[in-house]
């Protein structure tokens, strides 16, 4: 089964998710929910085992990734329980399983809160003494959002085999967006580690801001990287 790479990014975030543990403690690990995780399981099989028939296969599909990064919707313990689940598949495969951090790095023009307007009007009434701006007192849980990002970038902070042996080689390495699954990404990362927002001066401001994520992710290769 010859497949685009954003056919594989799409179905294989959509089985994989299923592999990943139950967020709420009452959805108990029934039979059924058992055989499902079966099912999902034997899909993402039959998902790598045409990715790596494609790449490897008389017709090469060069814009097909050697080495994909799925980052799992729970943090560590989704990362472990999804290793310990693919292993046997990879195993089988000939398929190289690896574990990583990626460090995400996003900027671009900030989103105006909603009461900075307010803080205008009173600005306004301070008459000559109104010589801030809204981003004056702005406190610690003053949440900005993003207008525009026009900068992304995906870093390997660490990269580990199975064994728990680190390669050293891969620190900084810049991954492509178009190898992030699941496509959607952003809405799974939860609240950034670190952000930064920087105003311009004058009642009516502009602003850019950052984050930082750093996330635990895994990594199945057609490679081996040792």
């Amino acid at each position: 089964m010859a497949f685009d790479p954003e056919t594989l990014r799409t179905e294989l975030a959509r089985v994989l998710r299923q592999c990943e543990p139950r967020l709420s403690s009452q959805q108990k690990q029934t039979q059924d929910v058992a055989a499902k995780r079966r099912v999902s399981l034997e899909t993402v099989r039959r998902l790598l085992q045409s990715w790596k028939q494609d790449l490897e296969g008389p017709d090469e599909e060069d814009d097909l990734p050697e080495t994909l990064y799925y980052i799992p919707a729970l943090r560590e313990a989704g990362s472990t329980s999804l290793v310990d689940q693919l292993a046997p598949i990879v195993d089988d495969l000939d398929v190289t399983l690896y574990r990583a951090e990626v460090i995400i790095h996003r900027q671009g023009s900030g989103k105006e809160p909603d009461d900075w307007e307010c803080r205008r009007n009173m600005i306004r009434n301070l008459g000559d003494a109104g010589n801030g701006n809204p981003d004056e007192d702005v406190g610690d849980d003053e949440e900005f959002e993003f207008d525009a990002v026009d900068e992304e970038e995906f870093m390997i902070g660490t990269f580990i085999t199975l064994d728990g042996e680190e390669l050293d080689e891969f620190d900084g390495y810049l991954v492509d967006e178009e190898d992030i699954i699941p496509k959607n990404h952003i809405e799974v990362l939860g609240e950034p580690d670190e952000a930064e927002h920087v105003c311009s001066e004058g009642i009516y401001v502009s602003f850019r801001t950052s984050i930082k994520l750093t996330r635990s992710i895994i990594l199945p290769s057609a490679l081996s990287y040792l």
